[in-house]
């Protein structure tokens, strides 16, 4: 899950300058690491190597501007090119889900 989060997600949908992707890796391994200290959670090596391994392809990804969404292109000044006759509104429309009943 860590690397679909780091090198699709965050790349392709955090609207942050270069900087902040540099700061991920730092700032999320001190937040793991503080979290074991305190007790919230156990055996952060693991993850905490992953992010080490996968930060230097998340930051380039980051920057490829052909990776990004829609939202994230026009947050830096890029209008990626639309053929409005191949928009589907259904892709916008929110899903309906059964919810769920509580108590008896």
């Amino acid at each position: 899950m860590i690397e679909e989060i780091m090198l699709d997600l965050f790349p392709r949908k955090v609207s942050a300058d270069k900087e902040t992707f540099l700061a991920f890796e730092s700032v999320v391994i001190s937040f793991l690491l503080w979290c074991q200290e305190k007790k919230l959670i156990e055996g952060v090596d693991d993850i905490c190597s992953t992010i080490k391994l996968l930060s230097p392809k998340m930051i380039e990804r980051s920057q490829d501007s052909s990776s990004w969404g829609i939202a994230k292109s026009f947050f830096f000044g890029q209008s990626p090119e639309i053929d409005f006759n191949e928009f589907n509104v259904q892709h916008f429309m929110p899903v309906k889900r059964e919810t769920p009943k509580i108590g008896r």
